[in-house]
């Protein structure tokens, strides 16, 4: 699931397409047929996996067959389960297709068979245990079996037994044997050599039953699921999320943009988050912000980085509208603890980290930049500043960059300034919005003088009342 979300889609093609699958995904009859069969696969995969030596061999051979059966169940069922549901979307339409065409295959149908055969053979097995003091032997089966003393006792103490809820059983019990019920199963193995010499055979020929399709869809398909089970709690609280477009002439225009991170945590608190709007003309690139500390600068450049990986993913991304630029590639400098093993400073390690951003990016990507070179003096930051500014412009690369140097935001070609503005008239709530603006220092304190009546025009209308 991380390969997939590290994988970004290059072409606008390919996200539509990825689109078009979640969309559908999201409807109950089709999730719940997905989760159904998900689920019936976690339990073959846990035995798939198991290292050997884990259970006793003839154990986990027996549990193998069972999976198989199951797997096959499995898939029956949820071709079973598409075949009369609506779908549109091209790749369900295909995976239908797919299924139908495995399920009807001669390899499929000669491996249900058998292992429902072998499953048949191997649950009808009897046989009976002698306890003698602290011996236990394991007989064959009399023709005639003496009555099943389990449920006797049953039956004669139901009255006195408190009435027990449905649970769910799991078939496949991680624990170890004891040395008894090792012993008792070594004891069946040998009553029945036979059976268990095709148990193992079965587990030799279909080491690799599990379809090649089967396994990539499963991948790819709990990687939509989750992100859907991750989105619905904000989506249950409010928060809008949509399937973004892309532009063919380079404009931006996002509505409703928030930060995942603090939605989550605020949507567990019963709260709501501030969203922002950007608009970027098609030759408008680098987005300078800029705004009082706790403005929300850094969540705004993060949000905006998680838009556009969300995109190229194809999953539904934290706005209410977006038309965007495709930039497969996210390249981020943000602060990081300083690594003393690196034998570097500070401000050395943010030129490296800059100079190898700056040599890969291109039209493809996005480039984040988060208060950058803040390690030396204000007039060194701003000089590498502007450089890294203009390298960037040169990349052709969409960029962000959060910053304290107000100086970087003036006004040139391809460069747009979004200040932090407050979102009402108290200073201490400290809620901001990004305006685009000039880049002037005054926005917070502006808003504190306005609460307290001493702004130029309060002051002049005061003074004429």
């Amino acid at each position: 699931m991380n390969a997939l979300f590290q994988s970004p889609c290059q072409t606008p093609a390919v996200i539509a397409w990825r689109q078009t699958v979640m969309r559908e995904l999201e409807q109950p009859d089709l999730a719940a047929a997905v989760d159904v069969f998900c689920g019936e696969m976690e339990s073959v995969h846990c035995v798939l996996s198991m290292p050997a030596g884990t259970q006793p061999e003839a154990r986990q051979t027996r549990w193998f067959v069972e999976v198989a059966r199951r797997y096959c169940a499995a898939v029956q069922t949820f071709a079973a389960a598409l075949a009369p549901m609506p779908l549109t979307a091209g790749g369900w339409l295909a995976w239908r297709e797919y299924l139908q065409a495995l399920i009807g295959g001669a390899g499929f149908m000669e491996l249900q068979a058998h292992a429902e055969a072998l499953c048949s053979e191997s649950g009808a097995l009897r046989y009976e245990l002698l306890l003698d003091g602290n011996q236990v032997s394991v007989l064959p089966a009399r023709d005639e079996a003496p009555e099943d003393y389990g449920a006797v006792l049953k039956r004669d103490f139901a009255a006195w037994l408190p009435p027990r809820e449905k649970s769910v059983v799991n078939v496949f019990p991680t624990r170890q044997l004891d040395p008894v019920e090792a012993g008792v199963l070594e004891g069946v193995r040998t009553l029945y050599p036979a059976l268990f010499a095709q148990l193992a055979e079965f587990r030799r020929v279909q080491a690799d039953f599990v379809d090649a399709g089967v396994a990539r869809f499963l991948r790819e398909v709990q990687f939509h699921r989750a992100w859907l089970a991750y989105i619905e709690p904000l989506r249950a609280a409010g928060m809008a999320f949509c399937y973004p477009t892309f532009s063919t002439d380079g404009e931006v225009q996002v509505r409703g943009l928030f930060d995942l991170a603090l939605a989550r945590q605020r949507a567990a608190q019963g709260q709501g988050v501030v969203c922002n709007d950007l608009s970027l003309g098609a030759d408008e690139r680098v987005v300078i912000v800029t705004g009082p500390n706790q403005a929300g600068k850094t969540t705004f450049a993060r949000a905006f980085g998680q838009l556009h990986h969300l995109a190229v993913l194809g999953c539904a991304v934290p706005a209410a509208s977006a038309c965007l630029r495709l930039c497969p590639k996210v390249l981020t400098h943000f602060e990081r603890e300083e690594n003393f093993a690196e034998l570097r400073s500070k401000l050395e390690d943010d030129l490296v980290r800059m100079r190898e951003i700056l040599a890969v990016a291109g039209p493809d990507s996005l480039v984040l930049m988060n208060e950058v070179f803040a390690s030396t003096t204000l007039q060194d930051a701003a000089g590498i500043s502007h450089r890294s500014l203009q390298a960037l412009l040169d990349s052709g690369a969409l960029g962000l960059i959060v910053t304290f140097i107000d100086e970087l935001a003036t006004p040139a070609s391809g460069v747009v300034s979004l200040v932090g503005v407050m979102t009402g008239a108290d200073p201490g709530s400290r809620s901001f919005r990004f305006a685009r603006q000039p880049a002037d220092g005054h926005a917070y304190a502006m808003a504190i003088a306005a609460r307290h009546g001493l702004t130029y025009e309060q002051i002049r209308e005061s003074l004429s009342s």
